[in-house]
């Protein structure tokens, strides 16, 4: 199976991974992990990425809804005022 379609949130930049599935009688289910970068957005947006369709030579059910995320803030910077040092021996 590959060519995974999704719809996702505009400007959210989305990777899937594995990007397709190797689908069998003795497993017939596969599950995707979706990574998604929002350069730009703000903590608290939402982001949601809806896998809808694939390409195979079988018919292919997509099960689940769409996933949805909220932005959080990056860590704040760690800044220090002076110098480190330190002493092996």
């Amino acid at each position: 199976m590959a060519n995974i379609t999704r719809v996702s949130t505009p400007g959210s930049l989305v990777s899937l991974s594995p990007g397709s599935v190797t689908l069998t009688q003795g497993q017939p289910n596969a599950a995707i992990t979706a990574s998604v970068s929002s350069p730009g957005f703000f903590p608290g947006d939402i982001v949601q990425v809806d896998v809808t369709d694939a390409t195979a030579p079988f018919p292919v059910i997509v099960r689940g809804a769409p996933v949805r995320a909220y932005v959080v803030a990056p860590p704040s910077l760690f800044e220090s005022m002076g110098s480190w040092r330190t002493r092996l021996e």
